[in-house]
C-alpha cells in the first residue's frame, strides 16, 4: 500500500505527505490538492495524464527551476524517488532512488513491481481525455504482460517505420512516373542495335586516345617544368660560383697590396742596409754646416708642416691635412710603410700636444 508522497519543487511546492488506505484534500484553490495528486502520478506512472511525456515536458510542466523530485513510499519500507534535472546543455535527465540509493531504470521498475505495483489514477483527469487517450491511459495502467513503456515504444518505432515506408512507396511511384513519362520522349536512333554499339565502341575508344594523349602531354610539361627547375637552380649557384671567386680574389689583391707584415719590412732593410737611418735623417733631423763664421744648424726642408699659431683658423683643416700628406711623403721617400711611417706619426703627435699645451 502506498503510505506517503514526497515532492520537492514540486509546482512550487516541499512536501511529505503521509497517507492512509483513504485521504482526503481539501482546501481553496491554490493549496495544492491536485499538486499531491499530481505528485503521486508521476511517482509511479512516471508521467501525468493529459501532460507531456517528455523529460522536457515534464520540467517545464511541474517544475521551477532546473531540479524537480518526486518520490512515493510502499508500507512504509521503500521511498521511490524520480528526478529531473536540466543539465547545462539544456537537456533534461531523469534519475532514479530506491530508499535513498541510485538505481538505473530496470531496476526502479522491477523493485517497483516487486513492491506491489500500484497504479494512480486522476479520475477527473482521466474523464477529461479522449476515447482513444483513455485506452491509452488504461493500458499504461494495467498492461497485460511486460513493460508498458517498452511496448509503446515498440509502436511508436513501427509506427515510424510505417510512414518512412509509405514514404519511399509514394517517391518510387513518382519516379517510375516519370521513368514512364521520359521513356516515350526518348529518340532512337537510326541503325541496328549492332551499329549502334559499334559506333559506342568507336567513340570509347578515341575517348581513351584523347585521355591517353592528354596524360602523355601532361606528363612532359611537367619534365619540362622541372628541367627548367633544375637549369636555373644550376645557373643560381654558378653565378654564386663566380661571385665567391670574384671576390676572393679581390680579397687577395687587397692583401698583397695592402698588408705588410713585419718580415717584409726586416726584408727590405736587409736589402738597404743604411739607407732607412739617411732618410730618416734627411727627413726630420737638423743638419749641421760648417761656414767661415762657425758651424750652424739648419733644418731640413722636408718639414713643410710647422707648428701653426694656436688662434689659427686653419688648426682643425690645413694642419691635420698637412701632417697627413707629411707621412704620406715620408712613405714614398722610404719605400716602405711601416717604421719611418710611425716616426713620423710621432713627431706630429708630439707637435699637436705641445701647441694644447701652450694654449
Amino acid at each position: 500500500m502506498i503510505t506517503k508522497v514526497t515532492a520537492r519543487g514540486f509546482k512550487g511546492c516541499d512536501f511529505a505527505q503521509e497517507l492512509s488506505g483513504r485521504t482526503i484534500f481539501f482546501g481553496p484553490n491554490g493549496a495544492g490538492k491536485s499538486a499531491h495528486s499530481q505528485a503521486l502520478q508521476l511517482a509511479v506512472n512516471g508521467g501525468v495524464i493529459g501532460a507531456g511525456k517528455t523529460n522536457d515536458d515534464i520540467l517545464s510542466t511541474f517544475g521551477e527551476g532546473d531540479k524537480l523530485v518526486v518520490g512515493v513510499e510502499i508500507d512504509g519500507l521503500h521511498l521511490f524517488e524520480r528526478g529531473f534535472v536540466r543539465l547545462a546543455s539544456g537537456s533534461v535527465s531523469q534519475g532514479y532512488k530506491v530508499s535513498g540509493s541510485k538505481v538505473s531504470k530496470e531496476y526502479f521498475m522491477k523493485a517497483l513491481g516487486e513492491a506491489g505495483a500500484p497504479a494512480v489514477l486522476n479520475v477527473a483527469d482521466f474523464m477529461s481525455l479522449s476515447d482513444q487517450k483513455k485506452i491509452e491511459a488504461l493500458f499504461s495502467l494495467y498492461p497485460p504482460a511486460g513493460d508498458v513503456g517498452a511496448v509503446q515504444e515498440k509502436i511508436d518505432t513501427a509506427k515510424e517505420k510505417i510512414n518512412t515506408l509509405a514514404a519511399k512507396v509514394k517517391t518510387s511511384e513518382q519516379a517510375a512516373a516519370r521513368i514512364a513519362s521520359s521513356k516515350s520522349q526518348i529518340q532512337v536512333p537510326a541503325g541496328t542495335l549492332a551499329e549502334v554499339d559499334a559506333q559506342i565502341d568507336m567513340l570509347e575508344a578515341e575517348l581513351k586516345e584523347a585521355q591517353e594523349n592528354l596524360t602523355q602531354i601532361r606528363m612532359e610539361e611537367q619534365k619540362a617544368a622541372d628541367a627548367l627547375k633544375a637549369k636555373e637552380e644550376a645557373d643560381r649557384k654558378e653565378k654564386e660560383r663566380i661571385q665567391a671567386e670574384e671576390k676572393a680574389k679581390a680579397e687577395k689583391a687587397a692583401a698583397k697590396t695592402t698588408a705588410i707584415t713585419d718580415e717584409a719590412v726586416q726584408k727590405s732593410l736587409a736589402e738597404r742596409p743604411g739607407e732607412m737611418e739617411k732618410m730618416v735623417d734627411a727627413l726630420f733631423r737638423p743638419v749641421r754646416t760648417e761656414t767661415p763664421t762657425g758651424s750652424t744648424l739648419t733644418v731640413t726642408p722636408k718639414d713643410l708642416n710647422p707648428t701653426p699659431p694656436v688662434n689659427s683658423g686653419l688648426w682643425k683643416t690645413e694642419a691635420v691635412i698637412n701632417s697627413i700628406q707629411a707621412i704620406i711623403d715620408a712613405m714614398d721617400s722610404a719605400g716602405c710603410e711601416s717604421c719611418a711611417a710611425k716616426m713620423i706619426a710621432r713627431r706630429e703627435l708630439r707637435k699637436y700636444k705641445g701647441v694644447v699645451n701652450h694654449g
